[in-house]
């Protein structure tokens, strides 16, 4: 039935797009008074840059109940893409990098393997945390969707949580007190560095190299300060930064309404 009204919504939303458009329908959907509505992205040929957008119902439906649960189905993309941006490519780092580089270590000594040793370990543990929490995500949507503040409510928790593993991992990775320069050095002096893999050292190296100018370390000063504690209460501190940006986002399909007219 859903497969169905999406059909429909996606006939429909063709007399909204002009030339020169690509058009996105989403298949997720908020239920109303018996209608199935769905979120539509009018992007400019070739382009991500959306040119307009529209509520639009599948088989039934009406243009001031559309209104209504505009920002309730677009908040869920709005968190969703938000999750995938941040989230996708790091969740397919693998946890080898942490785990035999912490095991190779093990054979040396000295404050700087220690502290090392230390840093990488802390990573590790975020890596396997944000994998987590990700998957909860890419399980849950999976198929369609139907959108609901509850359903919101969750997602918003998971951007919260996945944006603080994040934060940790990129002040981290930045390497600000040169823990990892310094453990990459003392592997070298004793002999532990090559026994690493090819890939292992490249993935230090590059970790290094983006720290030494400076991207990760200006990725992470624009990120929000979050307060010394738990994950937990780092994310819970996040809400609100959340919730502004959805509102921005929001706010900007409101503005490239195609339908409902407003």
């Amino acid at each position: 039935m859903i497969e169905q009204e999406w059909e429909k919504a996606k006939k429909t939303a063709k007399k909204y797009k002009k030339l020169f458009e690509d058009m996105i329908v989403h298949p997720n959907y908020v239920k109303l008074n018996g209608a199935y509505y769905f979120d539509v992205a009018y992007l400019k040929k070739g382009s991500d840059r959306t040119n307009g957008k529209a509520i639009i119902p599948g088989n039934s439906g009406n243009e001031k109940d559309a209104m209504e649960i505009h920002d309730l189905i677009v908040g869920f993309h709005h968190t969703i893409i938000g999750i995938f941006t941040s989230s996708d490519e790091r969740s397919r780092v693998s946890p080898v990098f942490y785990e035999e580089a912490l095991q190779v270590s093990e054979k040396g000594t000295g404050e700087k393997i220690e502290k090392g040793k230390g840093v990488i370990a802390e990573l590790g543990d975020l890596l396997k945390y944000l994998k987590v929490e990700y998957q909860k995500v890419t399980d849950f949507i999976n198929g369609s969707v139907e959108v609901t503040e509850e359903v919101n409510r969750f997602l918003t928790d998971q951007a919260a949580k996945l944006t603080a593993c994040q934060i940790n991992m990129i002040r981290l990775s930045s390497d600000f007190d040169g823990v990892l320069a310094d453990w990459k050095e003392e592997m070298e002096n004793q002999g532990l560095w090559d026994q690493l893999t090819r890939e292992t050292q490249k993935y230090y190296i590059g970790t290094l190299m983006a720290s030494g100018i400076k991207n990760s370390r200006a990725q992470f000063n624009e990120q929000p300060v979050l307060p010394d504690g738990s994950l937990e209460k780092q994310a819970a501190s996040l809400e609100n930064t959340l919730k502004e940006k959805q509102a921005e986002w929001i706010d900007d399909s409101r503005s490239k309404l195609r339908w409902p007219k407003h």
